[in-house]
């Protein structure tokens, strides 16, 4: 009887150090996709708000029907204290939208500063000012999605294995 429990907590102790490291990897993934709609975002928001001339609220609504991961309810968010009308400006509604909508580490300290900065594209009136605002924010996302991208390449699969290991150390270590 007691060689059944220590079997069982043996693989339960391997397992959750397995799981521990899917999640981190499965974490870094998430970043990845956030990272790349973020930019996509930026593109289809240029299409809506330059092309199409679409209001800003209405450009974010639209745009946000698309989005699969956090990103969609900061801009849900957004369109609609816009629509409030209570005064505030833009970059107020955007910080306080992205505020609380981002699981806690996802993003580097860069990372978010860069998403926080995205108000500045958002609500330039000239048209123009706007475009160029855009696609600077869009070559900024692109260089954060490709180095997030690599960092997962390269550490995801590792950590997997690490915590894999550490596992099994553990399981040896006590038996």
């Amino acid at each position: 009887m007691r060689v059944i429990i220590k079997m069982i907590g043996m693989c339960c102790i391997f397992l959750s150090c397995n799981l521990a490291g899917f999640g981190l990897e499965r974490r870094m993934k998430y970043r990845c996709l956030f990272l790349r709609e973020v930019k996509e975002v930026l593109q289809l928001m240029e299409n809506e708000m330059i092309w199409h001339r679409t209001t800003l609220p209405e450009a974010l609504i639209t745009v946000s029907a698309d989005c699969r991961t956090s990103l969609g309810p900061i801009l849900r968010c957004c369109a609609e204290r816009i629509k409030e009308r209570d005064g505030q400006s833009f970059g107020d509604i955007w910080h306080s939208g992205v505020d609380g909508k981002i699981p806690n580490g996802l993003l580097s300290a860069a990372e978010y500063q860069a998403l926080l900065d995205l108000a500045t594209a958002f609500c330039n009136t000239d048209a123009v000012l706007q475009k160029t605002q855009i696609q600077k924010q869009q070559q900024r996302f692109d260089c954060l999605y490709e180095r997030a991208q690599e960092e997962w390449k390269e550490k995801g699969c590792l950590y997997r294995r690490l915590f894999g290991a550490a596992g099994l150390a553990i399981v040896i270590l006590l038996f």
